[in-house]
């Protein structure tokens, strides 16, 4: 649980900062507005991707806020994994090498 959980964050931390530095236009923001021209619920002369991605453009404070709760995110994760260890489970494991009732 703890392994699947850390890793969770370390990959949605990964895909936060390749969007927040755009290094990448995600494929499927390029298939959305590539099937809207398609359509014809876009014109091509009236709006570039670039443009389209203006208008899915998040406030940065938004995103600091996003950042925030990613890395509270993880200080609780790291608090609850120490509790979990220290408090839970070695004190568990001392008790049973000590009393066999355990």
């Amino acid at each position: 649980f703890f392994f699947g959980t850390f890793c969770f964050v370390l990959y949605s931390g990964y895909e936060f900062t390749q969007y927040v530095w755009g290094v990448h236009v995600p494929p499927d923001l390029q298939s959305i507005y590539d099937q809207a021209l398609q359509e014809g619920r876009l014109k091509a002369d009236a709006m570039s991707l670039d443009q389209f991605k203006g208008l899915m453009h998040v406030p940065l404070w938004v995103q600091i806020a996003n950042a925030m709760g990613m890395i509270s995110g993880t200080i609780v994760f790291i608090v609850v994994f120490y509790h979990a260890w220290c408090l839970l489970i070695i004190p568990s494991k001392k008790a049973a090498e000590v009393d066999d009732k355990w």
